[in-house]
């Protein structure tokens, strides 16, 4: 089938967001799809903001990937790669890597498990089972300086080229 194009590409088509909250994965409004199909799906985006899908298809390995327009930057969700691929995403602090489920059999063990997926995609846990696992005792490290982490981030620059809201200017 013919790869679906429209005519508002707004951003790298290439670069994605691995996003562990996204219900779906998402790509910009003319990328090309394999697969492709109309679809009408209603997205709601962080800060209430409503988004329209207008096609679905394959964006590359991304299945089911529904085309936005409006939006800046393509989103991968965690959670379809985890389904799609019975994959195992691990995050570190500076990388993120993905790995078959059955390398890493032996290491899922229920005392360190801080959350589980729910019925609508996300990753839920509770402040208990996090206190309990996340300890030094457990081979964790202690928790980073929060203000050295959240001025680390008001250094690095946005994905996708957008700019820092002005507020922050005067927080360095």
């Amino acid at each position: 089938s013919q790869a679906l194009i429209a005519d508002d590409r707004t951003a790298e088509v290439g670069t994605v967001i691995i996003d562990s909250g996204a219900s779906g994965s998402f790509c910009v409004s003319g990328t090309p799809l394999k697969n492709a199909r109309a679809t009408r799906r209603t997205i709601s985006s962080a800060g209430s903001q409503t988004l329209i899908g207008r096609a679905v298809g394959d964006w590359g390995c991304l299945r089911n990937t529904v085309a936005i327009s409006g939006l800046r930057q393509g989103l991968a969700s965690v959670g379809s790669i985890a389904d799609d691929y019975q994959a195992i995403l691990l995050f570190t602090p500076s990388k993120v890597y993905a790995t078959p489920k059955d390398n890493l059999k032996e290491h899922l063990r229920a005392e360190y498990e801080i959350g589980e997926r729910d019925e609508t995609g996300l990753y839920m846990g509770t402040i208990k089972q996090m206190n309990k696992v996340l300890t030094t005792q457990r081979g964790f490290q202690p928790p980073r300086n929060k203000h050295t982490t959240a001025m680390a981030a008001l250094e690095r620059p946005f994905v996708g080229g957008q700019k820092r809201p002005k507020a922050w200017e005067n927080m360095k």
